[in-house]
């Protein structure tokens, strides 16, 4: 079995369909939004195709301008003093 290190690596010709779920709303700011963003760029640049799932607040569907598709409204969840805007339909 080959390792994920090497299946993403630049010279690899193995090209991936990657889909990842951020559990958080995607039009507030924060870290894993942040990372999450990051990440889908990192392996765009290497040639792989991503797609984003994510909730948002307003609770639309559909596909953002940065081709995020939404999956539902984000609630707001008490967590560790303070609110977390968390996907019920992604968790």
């Amino acid at each position: 079995m080959a390792r994920l290190p090497a299946l993403l690596d630049r010279g690899s010709a193995a090209e991936l369909n990657v889909a990842i779920v951020c559990p958080y709303a995607w039009d507030r700011f924060g870290g894993v939004q942040s990372h999450v963003r990051a990440l889908a760029r990192a392996l765009e640049a290497r040639g792989h195709t991503i797609g984003v799932l994510a909730p948002q607040s307003s609770g639309q569907v559909g596909e953002s301008p940065d081709g995020v598709t939404f999956v539902g409204r984000a609630l707001s969840v008490p967590a560790n003093g303070s609110m977390a805007p968390v996907g019920k339909s992604v968790v």
